[in-house]
């Protein structure tokens, strides 16, 4: 996987999170976001009250997957969206 967790804000915004990520062969740093509807559907897609922030930290390994994976595909910025979940 040559996207790797990397330090920085994790910042919400009204559909979306963005994270960073950093990759692990040239060390840049690499601004991922994932859609609501993904982190929907990863929670199972009830209609949970859960907020944004809170699904991403319960989902955040298989979200990070899934961004690392549209990297290698040649995302240069990848954005996790529902159809990817």
């Amino acid at each position: 996987m040559p996207l790797t967790r990397a330090p920085g804000v994790v910042k919400v915004d009204l559909n979306e999170i963005a994270f960073p990520m950093s990759d692990a062969a040239s060390g840049v740093m690499v601004e991922c976001r994932v859609s609501e509807d993904a982190l929907r559907k990863l929670s199972g897609g009830g209609s949970s009250i859960s907020s944004l922030e809170a699904m991403f930290e319960q989902h955040r390994e298989a979200v990070e997957n899934l961004a690392s994976h549209k990297y290698d595909l040649g995302h240069a910025s990848p954005h996790v969206r529902g159809s990817d979940a």
